[in-house]
């Protein structure tokens, strides 16, 4: 008797080793996400019982319709929807929407169902703990509690068996404003710059590019409107706009549609920049996860204004991005706003002051005309016998082609490609006064003329020189260095980086005085010649009196 008691005490005790244990529904603390800014709602899907497993891992049991589920609260839950939940692990908890919204139809519900009025629980801020019974639970925004904000809803699905803290997976869509920069002498092409400089009257290319979130495909409806603003005053006549979606034309694709409003192009000069909406809709349920991290960009150009600032603070541009950041919004209709990103365009000016004397002692001197050229890359101007030069340099006093007026390492490309230089500008002095100023230039090399010379006045020569700048990039670009060689250095001349300016002393001091007729100029050859002659008569005299006396 006693060996058997002691069998059946075993056998109980193996059997009491592999049986679930089991435990009253319990209370937990869960954590919504950390997200500042953000406002969560808790829905309660299923309740259970915890329970541990043959493995030591803690589960939910006896699992029951909850306060927001399909079904009536307290009602048994299918095996079809038990192995649905199986598929939420800590790896899925904080899945994508798509991941989500197909297991929440699974379980017969829709994510337009879960309004506030029915929360388990309202007002949960970001970061703060809420005590709830064990259960299944859906996590997300409160409604309207991200609009116009640089942010996107979350909505989590998770399994509360014990303290939970969730972290969202979370991406916004971004926008960002770019410029290129082009020296027009040489060439050379600085693309997606924060900072660049232009002439008056360029056209200015600039890109805006849109990141989009890597959620899109929980969208039915997505859009996103770029709101471009130019400084007022500054600019003139956009053109030639493009938009691109990852590099090419944007058209309809695999599973959407898409459409355009806004400027188009054709309207007419804007002046103060535009807005453009793009919008994707699903060609049947969800958007594609090809759009998911997707870019959309809009290349334009716009006209650098006459009233364009010189120099500092410069010619601001700005962009933000409105997009559709709900997901549980079937329409898109509810938006989020980036903040603003800036680029700015800087130009400079050419002072010419024209005098006459020597440094320190100089007076401001009329009747001159200055020309201003510049040398621009692949502008070629071929000389034919009996053209008049008036597209490029000629020299004040022999009126010869200058071809190339730079040092021999310049001057050397320039005249290989037969490049000459091109007008930028004219000033004619005349009764008008002795400064010229030439306003809106860029950095380049150019060659400074004087094409008109105050009479009685030497011809200064034509003077090459370049202009280099240095903006910064960043946040906040800005000018940081401006400078044009010799010409507007020590004595001649200065640099105002700031204020954009260049200035020189441009010289001009009379010639030698010619002789006139009648004047001092022919007394002096006939005081000449009647010395020679008398000299010559004296030793004549001379001679005769020594023969004489021989």
């Amino acid at each position: 008797m006693k060996k058997l008691v002691s069998l059946l005490l075993t056998v109980v005790m193996v059997m009491a080793m592999t049986v679930t244990v089991f435990a009253a529904p319990s209370k937990v603390k869960i954590t919504v996400p950390n997200n500042e800014g953000h406002v969560y709602d808790i829905f309660q899907i299923f309740t259970g019982d915890i329970s541990t497993s043959d493995a030591g891992q803690k589960v939910l049991s006896n699992v029951k319709w909850g306060k927001n589920g399909a079904q009536k609260e307290g009602n048994d839950v299918s095996d079809e929807i038990l192995a649905a939940l199986g598929k939420i692990t800590s790896s899925t908890s904080n899945a994508d929407n798509t991941t989500i919204d197909s297991i929440l139809s699974t379980l017969g519900i829709q994510k337009s169902s879960l309004t506030n009025d029915s929360a388990f629980k309202k007002d949960i801020v970001a970061g703060q703990s809420e005590e709830v019974p064990s259960g299944y639970y859906l996590v997300k925004d409160k409604d309207n509690s991200q609009a116009n904000k640089d942010d996107a809803y979350t909505l989590l699905l998770i399994s509360v068996v014990g303290p939970t803290t969730l972290t969202a997976k979370m991406d916004t869509t971004n926008v960002v404003k770019k410029v290129d920069d082009v020296n027009d002498s040489t060439g050379v092409s600085e693309t997606l710059k924060d900072s660049a400089d232009y002439d008056i009257g360029d056209a200015v290319p600039f890109t805006l590019t849109a990141t989009l979130a890597e959620n899109i495909s929980a969208y039915k409806k997505y859009h996103i409107t770029f709101v471009d603003t130019l400084e007022s005053g500054k600019f003139s006549a956009i053109s030639d706009l493009t938009i691109k979606l990852n590099g090419n034309d944007i058209t309809n694709g695999d599973g959407y549609s898409v459409s355009t409003t806004g400027y188009t192009g054709d309207a007419g000069p804007t002046v103060n920049g535009f807005t453009k909406t793009i919008e994707f809709t699903a060609t049947d349920g969800y958007l594609p996860e090809s759009l998911n991290k997707a870019t959309v960009s809009i290349e334009f150009t716009a006209t650098l204004g006459e009233n364009a600032t010189i120099g500092l603070p410069g010619n601001e541009n700005k962009v933000k991005l409105e997009y559709s950041n709900n997901p549980n919004d079937d329409q898109g209709g509810e938006e989020g706003s980036t903040p603003e990103d800036k680029v700015k365009v800087f130009t400079y000016k050419v002072d010419v002051n024209k005098v006459t004397g020597t440094a320190p002692n100089l007076t401001d001197l009329k009747g001159a005309d200055f020309t201003l050229y510049k040398k621009v890359a692949g502008t070629t101007i071929t000389s034919e016998d009996g053209e008049t030069a008036t597209s490029y340099p000629q020299d004040a006093k022999t009126g010869a082609v200058i071809k190339a007026a730079f040092d021999a390492s310049v001057k050397a490309d320039a005249l290989e490609d037969e490049t000459y230089y091109v007008v930028v500008g004219h000033k004619t002095g005349s009764a008008a006064g002795s400064t010229f100023e030439f306003k809106g230039v860029d950095d380049g090399e150019y060659v400074l003329v004087e094409t008109t010379i105050p009479e009685g006045y030497n011809a200064w020569d034509a003077t090459a020189f370049k202009i280099s700048a240095k903006h910064s990039e960043g946040e906040e670009p800005t000018l940081t260095e401006l400078t044009g060689g010799n010409l507007f250095s020590g004595n001649v001349g200065s640099v105002d980086t700031n204020g954009g300016k260049l200035e020189t002393n441009v010289v001009n001091n009379q010639g030698t005085t010619l002789p006139e007729t009648g004047g001092i100029g022919t007394t002096i050859f006939y005081v000449l010649g009647a010395i020679l002659v008398l000299g010559a008569g004296i030793v004549l005299v001379t001679r005769r009196r020594m023969s004489v006396e021989k």
